[in-house]
This record gives C-alpha cells, structure tokens and sequence, in this order.
C-alpha cells in the first residue's frame, strides 16, 4: 500500500466521505477486521452506515453460498 494513497484514504473516512467498505476495496484489505485493525491504529473511530451494511450483507451472502457459514 502507498503511504500517500493511505493518507488520503485515512482523510477521507474520518471526514466520512468514503466507507469503510471503501476503505477496504481502495486498500486492497480482505476483510472488514483488517480495516477497524488499521484505523484503530490510526486512532480514528469507526462509523458504519448503511453502505457498510450492505456490504457486510453481500459479504455474508457470498460467504453462505461458498458453503463458508452454515445455511
């Protein structure tokens, strides 16, 4: 990850222009854990709105169908 594109990234979420959804696809994180871990560590408070929703619901429909989370 470059340094620069973190910063904007890490800007851009405490602002709450982008999701942490967003957060993850820009930084190339695989799970919803590894993003709080790393704005954790940069001190910055968690927001979830309903983009985040939606994105944890498609993660867990993908999750059920590749049989990764009982029925």
């Amino acid at each position: 990850m470059r340094l620069h594109t973190a910063i904007v990234v890490v800007q851009a979420y405490r602002d709450e222009v982008i999701s942490a959804g967003k957060v993850r696809q820009i930084l190339g994180m695989a799970t919803r854990m590894e993003v709080e871990e790393f704005l954790k560590q940069k001190g910055i408070d968690l927001h979830y709105d309903e983009t985040d929703l939606e994105s944890d619901r498609q993660t867990h429909q993908q999750l059920r169908s590749q049989g990764k989370l009982p029925a």
